[in-house]
C-alpha cells in the first residue's frame, strides 16, 4: 500500500491560517484547513502590511490582486493631539520604500483575506464552521475532532487560531498533566495596559485636511494616541488607542458600544488636524469596534505534533503595525524548514518534527520578542506615557532626519525572511547583499534578540545631550 503523504493540520482561517493554507498548496504540501466561522469574514478594520510581507504576497501570486487597489505610503505628520499643529513632517515611507524596493500600505482586512483565499486552488481542503474541539497524538501522527465529531488525521497540527485559541488551551492542558508551572505561565502570558478603537468611516474626497492617501497621520496626547489614513478615496481607516488599569488575560474586558461611547466622551476632543477631531471619524463611522490591546509571547510554542503560530503566542500594541506581519513571518519560517525536511525525510519522525519545531522557535522567537519590546515601546512614546517619551516624542523626534527615523525599522524589514523554495522577484535582487551589509554594519541588530529597552537607554542618552546642548547654549 502507498505511503500517505505527509499532512498539515490547520486550526484557524484568519490571516495566519490561510496564508500557511496557501504557502503550503505551493510547495506542494497537503492540508486541511478548519475556521470555526465562515471564511470570508468581516471581522477587523484594516492592516498595514510592510514590505517583507508584501515580497511574500507577490511569492504567492497575490501581490498582483491587491496592488492595483492600494496606496504606498510616503509621509507621515505627528500632530499635537491638544492644538493639531504638525510636530514632525516627515518623508518616512518614502525612504523606506527607496531603501527596501517595497511600499508599506493599508488595506481592509478583508479584502487581504479574500485575496489570500482566491488564489487557493483546492478549496475543498478548508472547511468553514468547523471548529477544532479536541486533538489526539502518537508516535505515528494526530488526529483532530471538529465540532460535528468528524475527525481528520494528519502528521501535525498548527495553531493559527488567534489570541484566545483553542488549540492553545489544549496545548496547555496536556502540558499541565506533566508541567502544571509551565501550563500555568502558557495561560497568563498575556495582560493588557491599553484598549484601542479600530474603524472605518465616510470622508469627503475634497476634504483638504486628508486629501492624500499617501500620508499617515500620528496624533499625540497624554495616555492616548492615534492614527489615521486615507487608503482609498471615500474611506478613513482610524485608530483611537487610550492607557487603561493594567489586566491579566484571564479578567481582559470584552467592551459594549457604551464603552467605546464612553471613550469618545473621554478622547473625542483628540486633534487630528487644525479645527477637526477624532469625534468626526466617530460620527461618520461605517464602523468602530473597542478592544483591548493584549501584549506578550508565550513560553512554550509546540508539544510533540502541535504547533502554534501567530496571535496565540504572540501579541502585540498596533502601533507599529508589525503584528499581522509577523504571523506571515511566521509561516514563511515554518514552510521553509517543512520544505527542506520533506525533501530529506518523507515521512519524518516525531524527533525530526520535534528538531523541526525547535528550529522554527530559534529562528523566528528571537524577531517576535523584539517585536513585542518594539510595539510596547513606541505605543508608550506614541501615548506620551511618561515625560521623558513626552519630551522625546515632542524635541528630540522633530530634530531627526526621515533617514535618521528609518534606519531602526529598515535594518528590522532586512531581517525578515521570505519563501525560500520561491524565486524571489526581481526588485529584489540585491537583498542578499543588502542584507550582508547591514548585518556588518549593525553586528546582526535586526535579527538579534536584544530588548527595545537597550534602544530607549540610547534613545535617553541622546535626549540628555539635546539638553545639555540646549542649557548650554542658554548659559
Amino acid at each position: 500500500m502507498a505511503t500517505q503523504p505527509f499532512k498539515v493540520l490547520i486550526a484557524g482561517g484568519s490571516v495566519s491560517g490561510l496564508t500557511l493554507a496557501l504557502t503550503l498548496e505551493s510547495a506542494g504540501i497537503d492540508y486541511e484547513l478548519f475556521e470555526k466561522g465562515d471564511i470570508d469574514t468581516d471581522l477587523g478594520a484594516s492592516i498595514a502590511i510592510n514590505g517583507p510581507i508584501i515580497r511574500i504576497l507577490d511569492q504567492l501570486g497575490v501581490w498582483e490582486d491587491i496592488e492595483p487597489i492600494v496606496t504606498d505610503l510616503e509621509r507621515s505628520y505627528r500632530i499635537d493631539g491638544k492644538t493639531g499643529h504638525v510636530v514632525l513632517d516627515s518623508d518616512y515611507f518614502r525612504v523606506l520604500q527607496d531603501e527596501f524596493n517595497w511600499p508599506i500600505v493599508f488595506l481592509e482586512r478583508r479584502i487581504l483575506l479574500k485575496a489570500i483565499y482566491n488564489r487557493i486552488k483546492n478549496k475543498s481542503k478548508v472547511h468553514s464552521h468547523a471548529a477544532v474541539i479536541e486533538y489526539q497524538q502518537d508516535t505515528d501522527g494526530i488526529a483532530v475532532t471538529i465540532a460535528d465529531g468528524t475527525s481528520y488525521q494528519g502528521d501535525i497540527l498548527v495553531g493559527t487560531d488567534g489570541i484566545h485559541s483553542h488549540v492553545r488551551t489544549l496545548l496547555s492542558k496536556h502540558i499541565g498533566e506533566v508541567n502544571e508551572t509551565l501550563s500555568t505561565e502558557i495561560n497568563n502570558t498575556f495582560v493588557t495596559e491599553y484598549q484601542v478603537m479600530f474603524g472605518i468611516s465616510h470622508h469627503e474626497p475634497t476634504a483638504s485636511w486628508l486629501a492624500d492617501g499617501r500620508t499617515v497621520i500620528l496624533t499625540y496626547d497624554d495616555k492616548c494616541s492615534g492614527i489615521i489614513t486615507k487608503p482609498r478615496a471615500d474611506r478613513v481607516f482610524w485608530f483611537l488607542v487610550n492607557k487603561i488599569r493594567r489586566t491579566e488575560y484571564a479578567h481582559l474586558p470584552r467592551y459594549t458600544q457604551e464603552d467605546a461611547q464612553a471613550l469618545i466622551d473621554k478622547r473625542g476632543d483628540l486633534l487630528i488636524a487644525p479645527g477637526h477631531s477624532i469625534r468626526e471619524l466617530w460620527d461618520s463611522r461605517i464602523k468602530a469596534t473597542l478592544v483591548p490591546m493584549e501584549e506578550g509571547v508565550v513560553k512554550k510554542w509546540s508539544d510533540g505534533r502541535v504547533l502554534l503560530i501567530g496571535d496565540s503566542v504572540h501579541k502585540f500594541t498596533i502601533n507599529a503595525g508589525l503584528g499581522g506581519n509577523m504571523a506571515f513571518e511566521a509561516v514563511a519560517h515554518l514552510t521553509n524548514r517543512l520544505v527542506s525536511l520533506l525533501k530529506e525525510s518523507p515521512r519524518p519522525t516525531s524527533q525530526d518534527l520535534s528538531s523541526l519545531f525547535d528550529e522554527f522557535e530559534s529562528a523566528h522567537r528571537p524577531r517576535a520578542e523584539l517585536a513585542l519590546n518594539m510595539s510596547t515601546y513606541i505605543t508608550r512614546l506614541e501615548s506620551q506615557d511618561s515625560l521623558f517619551l513626552k519630551f522625546y516624542s515632542r524635541y528630540v523626534m522633530p530634530r531627526k532626519s526621515a533617514k535618521q527615523l528609518s534606519q531602526p525599522l529598515l535594518e528590522w524589514l532586512l531581517g525578515a525572511p521570505w519563501l525560500e523554495f520561491v524565486p524571489l522577484p526581481d526588485r529584489d535582487a540585491d537583498l542578499l547583499m543588502k542584507k550582508e551589509k547591514v548585518e556588518k554594519d549593525q553586528k546582526g541588530w535586526a535579527s538579534s534578540a536584544i530588548t527595545w529597552s537597550a534602544v530607549a537607554t540610547g534613545l535617553a542618552m541622546t535626549t540628555v545631550a539635546v539638553v545639555w546642548g540646549w542649557r548650554s547654549r542658554r548659559a
